[in-house]
């Protein structure tokens, strides 16, 4: 549907494009363009760390963003299954002999 989106996306943390920016150039809205984001992640390292400065693609110069990026998305996804640990608990105790009760 879109361009590749990752030729608008910059490389070096200097060269760093808002979300907004890069809707815009793009020609989506905001939740397309997170979307789009987030499958070109699937085959690149796009850098967003939390700070608001942007999305960029990494050089060798930008490895410490890279490592901090890496830590915040592994403890978000450790956050994500740890709030699975009571629906697995509840589907333990009352999905037995239900369909499609794995756990």
């Amino acid at each position: 549907m879109y361009d590749d989106i990752v030729k608008y996306i910059p490389y070096g943390r200097e060269n760093a494009i808002s979300r907004d920016d890069l809707a815009i150039k793009v020609g989506c809205s905001d939740r397309i363009m997170r979307d789009l984001i987030s499958k070109a992640r699937k085959k690149t390292v796009i850098i967003n760390i939390q700070n608001g400065s942007g999305y960029y693609r990494p050089t060798e110069n930008d490895m410490e963003d890279v490592l901090k990026y890496k830590h915040q998305e592994e403890n978000r996804a450790t956050e994500v299954f740890g709030n699975l640990q009571p629906v697995r608990e509840f589907i333990r105790k009352y999905g037995k002999g239900k369909k499609n009760a794995k756990v």
